[in-house]
């Protein structure tokens, strides 16, 4: 809705990366900061935050119209309000917390799963006495607004709350394993340094919650290490074990708790060093800060060079279609929609739903049929375009290429004969 908002208004292309991708992204790195100061104190934040600001998976999905970063923005402005409203249930912060986590939703469902941290979260520190909190129940429902809108709007125009959990629960269903190669993306993600201050700092949470669990609702450390914790294994717990699926992008939601155990470690590492020798123990921090961060940035600068082309041929394919087809053409392909809408501005057709067989689909009405392997095709749509081809229903006219030697097909733009 934002983008298609400054489409209408002929917002420029850099500048719509620069208002819905960019500035939430520096936006986030102070709110790293802000709930790493209110979870613990100013030299966590400021460590969470500097990790943060050069991690390659934050960067790399910065410079890249998704909807990845602007969720993580309004996630991290949720819990910068839980945090700083939960101990007292001030009304005011605890609303714009659910209110911030509702839009984050709505952009992205998987963000839900922060929602469910809080309310573990809460069943721990306040147990039964938050049902008797009245701004638990204003604060909430005042926040939830808009998921309320949206799921009245998906009733009356489907007659399902949440339409969408049914295509998940089947995704899930036909997925018999656990997706243990979840964990794999840690080391990925997080690079050798920053995975070892990790590894170090969750121990070392871990171990402080187990010998503190008496003081849990006493001191405010111990409800902080529980807090990230719970954060951290419903996050996990889910795309393991429930969804079953992942990417490495769809962790981001972990990174709160993620650099703030590798600033606790750094932390520690500097404590229990400067009792020897105070500037041996900056000069190691500032070693482990430094190759780390070299570690993220050249990755970081590597892979949005691989990938500053990887949907070109998308690109040059629907800009021709745009150039050199009628306005009035109707467009139908497999991941068409939004190169079709963007880049040829062009009417949409729309195959069967389920898109489970297309043996008696036919292309009445349709202009031009496109084909892709840029994005990962779907089986039953290429069997149908060989057919159609072979019956001689629809003729290639246009090829674009991954390849300079034009060995590699990219996209196939055809005419409905």
């Amino acid at each position: 809705l934002i983008w298609a908002f400054l489409m209408k208004l002929h917002v420029s292309e850099v500048l719509t990366l620069i208002f819905i991708e960019i500035t939430p992204s520096l936006v986030s790195v102070y709110l790293v900061y802000g709930i790493g100061k209110e979870l613990y104190d100013e030299r966590v934040g400021l460590f969470s935050a500097l990790l943060f600001s050069v991690s390659w998976l934050h960067l790399f999905y910065s410079v890249r119209i998704m909807t990845d970063i602007p969720s993580l923005f309004l996630s991290l402005l949720s819990i910068y309000f839980f945090v700083k409203s939960y101990k007292d249930m001030e009304l005011k912060g605890f609303s714009l917390s659910i209110l911030f986590l509702s839009l984050a939703v709505l952009m992205r469902y998987s963000y839900g799963l922060i929602g469910f941290a809080y309310l573990i979260f809460f069943g721990i520190v306040h147990r039964e006495k938050i049902l008797g909190k009245k701004n638990f129940w204003i604060g909430g429902i005042i926040g939830v607004i808009p998921l309320i809108i949206f799921f009245l709007a998906n009733l009356i125009s489907s007659g399902n709350l949440f339409p969408a959990v049914g295509s998940y629960a089947e995704s899930a269903a036909d997925k018999p394993e656990f997706a243990y190669y979840v964990f794999g993306f840690m080391p990925h993600i997080l690079r050798s340094v920053l995975l070892g201050l990790f590894i170090v700092g969750g121990v070392l949470v871990l171990g402080e919650l187990i010998i503190g669990y008496n003081f849990l609702y006493k001191v405010k450390k111990l409800r902080s290490h529980a807090f990230l914790v719970i954060l951290l294994i419903v996050s996990l717990g889910f795309f393991v074990y429930i969804i079953k699926a992942a990417e490495d992008r769809y962790l981001l939601m972990i990174f709160p708790s993620v650099l703030i155990f590798g600033s606790i470690a750094l932390i520690k590492i500097y404590d229990f060093l400067k009792g020897y020798s105070k500037q041996f123990a900056m000069i190691l921090i500032a070693i482990l800060l430094l190759f780390s961060s070299y570690q993220q940035l050249t990755f970081a600068n590597s892979m949005i060079g691989l990938k500053t082309a990887s949907f070109l041929p998308m690109k040059q394919a629907f800009v021709w279609i745009g150039e050199n087809t009628p306005k009035d053409s109707v467009i139908l392909g497999d991941w068409a929609d939004p190169y079709a809408i963007y880049y040829s501005e062009r009417r949409l057709g729309a195959f069967p739903t389920p898109l489970v067989n297309l043996d008696n689909f036919s292309l009445d009405g349709v202009d031009y049929f496109t084909l892709t392997s840029v994005h990962q095709p779907t089986p039953v749509v290429v069997d149908f375009a060989n057919r159609m081809a072979q019956e001689g229903k629809i003729t290639p006219i246009q090829v674009f290429f991954f390849d300079e030697t034009q060995q590699q097909p990219a996209v196939i733009i055809y005419k409905v004969n």
